[in-house]
């Protein structure tokens, strides 16, 4: 459990890494997922290694969900107390067999409200433990390794008996559908319904929001809309996003250079939003979004709903409710753009 994502931009589910990937470096280093000694610099494919640390039954929520880490302290105080009763309900939904709890800043609340809730003895750590920044990371790492390490070994850590007893539940409903397994059966395809639904409408919008982009931008700068339209910091990470792609799969190098909209398809939402609030760009998309804080407000929203719906978490009503009237708030501007 951590505060907040950062205001940077990036966060920890993100699948390419941005700026200060300090928490995911430090949590994968602790795990032995990722060596130490490995560099992970902008561009850096997380996927593969957020898998790993998903399929050992691991998971990170956030109790605020929108960076906070620049507000004055007072307002951050209150917007976590707030927060809190919502994000142990959450809680109690996704029912951990452990709890860690990063950061002094929420140690005690969120360890309180936790204790007055039943759920006191899954939390491993008695004192904060630091957010593995300015200094810190070798602390981090120490502390999460020393808590983890037992549990991970025995029968009740997140792969053992417990694990073990769900990976079987899903395999048996997968494997033949026509199967009626009860009501836990019935529940989890309704879930995975709802999951393929959540899927397709995150991605209609990441393609819908792709293609205004580079119409809008074309429109602006005609052929070298991608030279003179995107900032230079976004233009970085798709370039080092594209050369790993294309160390992979050479034969794509000459697909992206005919056609360079197909470039957008290495930015993430953060990265769009970016690009239609860039201040050369913004008299282009004003009429569409009327206000550019609104918007990247909206846009990370989006970014968050799309991390639980594509890495499988769980979520509560709250983020599926923000992810849903976002999805919608997008589909509006846009529509309302093509009717005038």
């Amino acid at each position: 459990m951590a505060e907040s994502p950062p205001p940077s931009g990036g966060y920890f589910y993100f699948d390419f890494s941005t700026r200060h990937d300090y928490l995911f470096k430090e949590t994968m280093n602790a795990l032995g997922i990722i060596p130490e000694t490995t560099d992970i610099d902008e561009g850096f494919d997380k996927a593969p290694f957020l898998r790993q640390f998903q399929s050992r039954g691991f998971f990170l929520i956030d109790v605020v969900n929108v960076p906070i880490n620049e507000l004055p302290k007072s307002e951050k105080v209150q917007v976590i107390n707030d927060a809190i009763p919502g994000f142990v309900e959450e809680v109690k939904k996704l029912d951990p067999r452990w709890i860690i709890i990063v950061r002094a800043s929420i140690f005690e609340k969120v360890r309180n409200s936790l204790i007055a809730h039943g759920l006191g003895d899954r939390i491993l750590n008695t004192s904060a433990i630091p957010f593995p920044s300015g200094g810190r990371p070798a602390e981090f790492r120490k502390a999460f390794k020393a808590l983890v390490a037992p549990v991970e070994s025995g029968e009740d850590s997140p792969t053992g008996r417990r694990g073990i007893r769900r990976l079987e539940s899903i395999s048996a409903s997968d494997d033949d559908d026509s199967i009626d397994l009860g009501p836990d059966s019935r529940s989890d395809e309704r879930e995975r319904t709802a999951q393929k639904t959540a899927e397709t409408a995150v991605s209609q919008i990441e393609v819908a929001l792709r293609r205004l982009v580079g119409t809008s931008l074309e429109g602006k700068y005609g052929s070298k809309w991608y030279i003179q339209g995107i900032p230079q910091n976004v233009k970085d990470d798709i370039e080092k996003n594209v050369k790993k792609d294309t160390s992979k799969y050479p034969y794509k190098a000459a697909e992206l250079s005919s056609d360079p909209a197909r470039f957008l398809e290495y930015t993430h939402i953060m990265q769009l939003a970016d690009i239609i609030a860039w201040s050369p760009n913004w008299g282009t998309f004003a009429g569409v979004f009327r206000n550019a804080e609104e918007m990247r407000s909206r846009a990370l929203q989006l970014q968050v709903f799309r991390n639980h719906v594509m890495h499988n978490r769980k979520m509560d009503e709250v983020v599926a409710s923000d992810g849903k009237a976002t999805i919608l708030w997008f589909t509006k501007c846009m529509d309302c753009r093509q009717k005038y």
